[in-house]
């Protein structure tokens, strides 16, 4: 099992790809669940958590 990122956000864009197991996000406010092969999309500004 692998650790995730605290809630943080950049000043740039940033895409995620899952490439084994599986990752939850939260991402204004919303938890989405990620599996293998999935990517998630976010800009800069939007705090988020891995």
């Amino acid at each position: 099992m692998g650790s995730g990122a605290p809630l943080h956000s950049h000043n740039c864009d940033e895409h995620v790809t899952v490439l084994e197991g599986d990752a939850e996000v939260w991402l204004d406010g919303e938890v989405t669940k990620l599996e293998r092969f999935d990517t998630c999309a976010s800009c800069g500004c939007a705090p988020r958590a891995m």
